[in-house]
């Protein structure tokens, strides 16, 4: 385990790298004291090591999940902040699904859903993870499917003994989570195409499109 250390004031040992549509706020809920989010809320590992130099031995710590799913999610999630909201503060996009997929749009004046410092496709989990190499950087990979028990295993290695953690924040049924209908608006061909800009996380994790 990388050598950590808690600031003086408070109960920091790291740094959570934010995968949109990954827990990140049930992450938050529970950890978010002790693995803080950065200012630009989804950069990259990468981006956070080359911005913030002084903080390197801090270790990292990152969620990840079936990416059909998380993809389609974090869709339907970008879409409904430009539909329900008002302004050009919150207008991201108005695309439909197959546009957006092969440009995806995430960003705007207000909200960062994604930082980094090279022009790498933002909806691979690699991307935030990797560094320039293509060496990964994150100390901690939690899966979103096994969130409880992956912090509690995160919690006994750093001896954290405050967190009693609520998974009332993992699911979202307004993006398509909590059931399989997400499964539907996949051609064969986006399911492929995913399965390419994702094949890392596919194989390091084994995920399937189920």
């Amino acid at each position: 385990m990388k050598t950590y250390y808690k600031l003086r004031n408070n109960k920091r040992i790291g740094t959570f790298i934010h995968i949109p549509r990954s827990a990140g706020k049930t992450f938050r809920d529970n950890l978010g004291e002790y693995f803080i989010r950065k200012d630009e809320k989804h950069a990259t590992a990468l981006y956070v090591r080359e911005n913030y130099p002084t903080e390197e031995e801090l270790p990292m710590i990152s969620c990840v999940r079936n990416p059909w799913q998380r993809i389609w999610s974090l869709f339907n999630y970008t879409r409904m902040i430009s539909q329900t909201m008002h302004g050009p503060y919150d207008t991201i996009h108005m695309l439909e699904w197959d546009e957006w997929l092969k440009t995806p749009i995430v960003n705007n004046e207000r909200r960062n859903h994604y930082r980094d410092v090279v022009d790498r496709n933002h909806l691979s989990s690699a991307t935030y993870l990797f560094d320039r190499s293509g060496e990964l950087i994150v100390d901690h990979i939690l899966r979103f499917e096994n969130l409880e028990e992956d912090v509690n295993r995160i919690c006994d290695s750093y001896k954290i003994t405050d967190v009693r953690i609520d998974m009332s924040n993992k699911f979202s049924e307004e993006f398509g989570s909590t059931s399989d209908g997400w499964k539907e608006h996949y051609t064969d061909e986006q399911r492929q195409y995913v399965e390419e800009i994702c094949s890392w996380e596919i194989k390091e994790f084994g995920y399937k499109f189920e």
